[in-house]
């Protein structure tokens, strides 16, 4: 509907905006959440239903009438209880996807850093090279602590990167180095 595509598009803006990033990820965690809200909703509406129907049977004067919809009562509560451990499951599935997201934008914050740092390391690298084909010591001595402290904020990037496919291009940076 038209009012779903202006939400999808919010979102995607929002996300968008906010610089985060995984637009896809954030429409898919509003659109589970409209289905979280509508499940709720069907429960209750099904439950009122039933016990509607059941108090309009309890007043008609045939019996088999209040029969059938005293057992449609009870099959309506079976169905609820049912329906509401489904809700209570996709409440987790709807937590995994938050997670997910959550870590998406911590290795989007580790890639930045990495990208930074191999940036810095590969200027750095330039100036030693200079500094060594000039021999210029001093300037190697006062290039060192930037190139140990590059060094180690690369690590601890390629540490919080370890399981992502961006740690390759570190390692590919440190030992070419």
């Amino acid at each position: 509907s038209v009012l779903a595509m202006f939400r999808r598009a919010a979102v995607s803006a929002k996300a968008a905006a906010s610089g985060a990033g995984h637009s896809e990820l954030s429409i898919a965690l509003s659109e589970e959440k409209n289905v979280h809200e509508a499940a709720v909703k069907l429960i209750a509406a099904k439950t009122d239903a039933s016990v509607y129907s059941y108090k309009w049977a309890r007043g008609e004067s045939n019996r088999a009438i209040q029969d059938v919809f005293l057992k449609l009562c009870g099959l309506t509560s079976v169905w609820s209880e049912a329906q509401s451990e489904f809700v209570h499951k996709y409440k987790e599935y709807r937590g995994g996807l938050k997670e997910v997201l959550h870590e998406e934008r911590g290795i989007d914050e580790v890639r930045k850093q990495q990208a930074t740092c191999a940036s810095r390391l590969t200027k750095l690298k330039k100036q030693v090279d200079i500094a060594r084909r000039k021999n210029d010591t001093s300037k190697l001595d006062s290039l060192m602590p930037e190139l140990k402290t590059v060094l180690c904020s690369l690590v601890c990037c390629m540490m919080s990167c370890f399981y992502t496919s961006d740690c390759s291009t570190v390692l590919g940076i440190l030992l070419h180095s």
